[in-house]
């Protein structure tokens, strides 16, 4: 019984008994939460494969079904595990420093992946931060409902200054991890606490042991998106807002931090939970159910899917995007139409897979004859002038990716480079140009756009000083 808990939680906060003591006579026995948590990455790992798998119709509404009647009733049963009732209690009275000693005990994030608990972590943070978050947090014009501190003498320090979070705070986060999704408050307190150190840092982070302990607190920042933030923007549903939230926080990051942020949401973190393993599949297996059915006519119902899909998954959704215009150069056109309904932090994750598939170490840039390149490249370098051009992608990360190339001798992306000028800025390589059109190219801007060239040049005012700005800049 939840008394019974909360007795124990407040007798464990005083010192009047030990944890050791008590943990030793609860239930169930830790190499029994091993071995289920083992279970569980067993079971998602099935499933990924399942969906994986090519499946007549029939079977897999079957499977489907079954699948989710195993989720509802897992749902239903509430875990009969003493252990866990004891966490919930002391994370209810703030007893933070018990509580990390039971959740050390236990596989990584099983504890936090209990509904329960990780709400009582949640509700534990923002008490925490609640002093810092009205100071520096709450947007302007913005009241919001006040969260009122915990009454106990013995519980977490409450943050006033940037500094306090390192006490607390993060390890709390980094507890709780993916499971930040079930409190979309209070990930939006986070990346705006985030968003304005990094606003206060730029402002006076001149002096030189301010230097240290911005640094401290800026690997904390990015640590914490890449174990907590992104997973839970993962596990969240088509969250939109949330996406935009914390796109205003990364975007005071220079592309490399993002880029590498994006690197591991991407390959690492996916890996790291059960969860995460049945979100990717599911997302997968979507993303082909879209591609499959995306043609000229069905641009603008396929491009809705593709934004719901993105604001959550948007790396793995790409990822396979990609891979099948490498494949169908005839998707560039509807596919480039198609993602008008993408947040700033699409564009920049789209940005970098672009940048991770050009890069591709396992794919040969030449076709065999070694006279013509490769038509995966072409197809790419097309795609990627068409959207630089419709789309507000930065090209800071792309422009460094093809002059590192050059640096090392290699110059099949000045591909891209021409794609990306020709698209953008309007002028077009010509190798054999006739006598009118050179007479045409000593006019106006319309006699150029008319006579100069053989394609039809569109209105490129808008991106070729996007591209003009990029380039001065780096």
């Amino acid at each position: 019984p939840s008394s019974l808990y909360r007795i124990a939680a407040v007798l464990l906060q005083y010192n009047l008994i030990e944890l050791e003591d008590l943990y030793l006579h609860l239930l169930p026995l830790d190499s029994s939460i091993v071995e289920e948590h083992r279970r569980e990455i067993m079971e998602s790992k099935q499933i990924a494969r399942k969906l994986t798998m090519v499946v007549l119709s029939s079977e897999k509404s079957e499977d489907k079904e079954k699948e989710k009647e195993k989720e509802e009733e897992k749902a239903e049963k509430m875990p009969d595990n003493q252990k866990l009732g004891l966490l919930e209690a002391l994370l209810k009275i703030g007893d933070w420093q018990h509580a990390q000693n039971i959740m050390d005990q236990m596989p990584p994030f099983y504890a936090s992946a209990h509904k329960p608990i990780a709400v009582a972590l949640c509700h534990l943070i923002h008490a925490t931060i609640e002093p810092l978050y009205r100071r520096v947090g709450v947007p302007k014009g913005a009241r919001g409902s006040q969260v009122r501190p915990l009454q106990n003498k013995r519980a977490p320090k409450p943050a006033e200054v940037f500094e306090d979070l390192r006490t607390e705070v993060f390890s709390m986060l980094c507890y709780l991890g993916p499971h930040l999704a079930h409190d979309p408050v209070l990930f939006a307190k986070v990346v705006r606490l985030g968003k304005a150190f990094m606003k206060e840092s730029q402002a006076d982070g001149s002096r030189q042991d301010d230097k240290e302990k911005y640094d401290m607190l800026l690997s904390c920042f990015l640590s914490i998106a890449d174990q907590v933030l992104l997973p839970s923007l993962t596990l969240m549903d088509c969250n939109a807002c949330m996406s935009e939230e914390l796109w205003g926080m990364f975007r005071s990051f220079p592309y490399q931090h993002r880029y590498r942020l994006y690197g591991q949401w991407k390959n690492e973190t996916y890996n790291s939970h059960p969860l995460l393993v049945k979100v990717k599949a599911q997302t997968l297996d979507r993303a082909k159910y879209i591609m499959k059915r995306l043609t000229k006519e069905s641009v603008k119902p396929s491009g809705r899917q593709i934004g719901k899909l993105s604001h959550s998954n948007p790396t793995i959704l790409f990822d396979y995007i990609l891979s099948q215009i490498q494949k169908y150069d005839n998707l560039i056109t509807p596919v480039v139409d198609s993602l008008k309904y993408l947040t700033s932090l699409n564009y920049d994750v789209l940005a970098y897979c672009i940048i991770e598939a050009l890069a591709n170490p396992e794919k040969e840039r030449m076709k065999h004859d070694d006279t013509t390149l490769s038509s995966w490249l072409q197809s790419l370098a097309s795609f990627c002038g068409a959207v630089c051009r419709k789309y507000p992608i930065e090209l800071a990360g792309l422009l460094q990716y093809v002059a590192n190339q050059l640096k090392a001798g290699k110059s099949f992306d000045l591909l891209i480079l021409k794609e990306v000028v020709q698209k953008m800025a309007g002028i077009e390589i010509t190798e054999e140009i006739t006598m009118e059109q050179l007479e045409a190219m000593t006019g106006g801007e319309q006699l150029k756009a008319e006579g100069g060239y053989f394609g039809q040049i569109r209105n490129t005012k808008k991106s070729s000083q996007r591209l003009k700005d990029a380039l001065l800049e780096h």
